[in-house]
């Protein structure tokens, strides 16, 4: 322990050190269990491959349709909140009043227009998000465009399902909607893929730079 004494104050310094050979490779150990390997520090090169180059077509085309899906379920949410009086329902007749009015058409309250709509909007945020590398920089992006693509094609075929047994017939609109969710699915299928692939291999890298850098030396 050393003091030293100033004129305002007292700084007291506490200084310890360990060692022989049991410090010197705690302190080896410490180093090495911090320090990665260099080529995992290094950043990776643009990619500018097809597949790349694919996947940000796809999420182009899953915009569209995500905005076509938006226009379809504001078609709805007007009728079913009272401002169109009648919906267009060609090939269908009345079918699309009678469906959409129904209480099978409402979670509680709420249409299931806005909650069509909701899946739209967010789906679309999803597909412009990010640019053409973001399945390896960003991989969360194109997991959850995926996912929800999934999950909006399992929804809208439970719904096409329940259009036949409970009304033995269709809304056309919900058919239009079911056609959107279905489109988007292949098309984000390669990205969601790829952005599997590539956090499995990360988790591998960073497992193998972390067991090498525990590893005693000479092992």
């Amino acid at each position: 322990q050393i003091g030293i004494k100033c004129p305002r104050r007292t700084i007291i310094h506490f200084a310890s050190r360990r060692t022989g050979w049991a410090g010197e490779q705690e302190e080896n150990l410490q180093r090495k269990t911090l320090a990665l390997p260099a080529e995992n520090l290094r950043p990776e090169p643009p990619d500018h491959s097809p597949a790349a180059e694919r996947f940000q077509r796809n999420r182009k085309w899953i915009a569209v349709l995500s905005a076509l899906g938006l226009l379809d379920s504001g078609y709805l949410f007007l009728y079913q909140t009272g401002k169109v009086k009648h919906l267009w329902c060609p090939g269908f007749g009345h079918a699309c009043d009678r469906i959409a009015a129904s209480p099978k058409a409402y979670q509680g309250r709420i249409p299931d227009s806005l909650l069509g709509a909701a899946g739209y909007a967010a789906l679309l945020g999803l597909a412009l998000a990010g640019d053409k590398e973001r399945y390896r920089a960003r991989p969360l992006l194109p997991r959850l465009m995926g996912g929800g693509t999934l999950a909006a094609f399992g929804l809208s075929a439970l719904l096409t399902y329940v259009q036949k047994k409970e009304f033995d017939d269709f809304c056309f609109w919900c058919l239009v909607s079911a056609a959107i969710s279905t489109m988007t699915v292949p098309l984000a299928m390669p990205e969601f893929r790829a952005a599997l692939q590539t956090d499995s291999k990360s988790k591998i890298n960073v497992s193998l730079a972390f067991r090498n850098s525990t590893s005693a030396p000479g092992e």
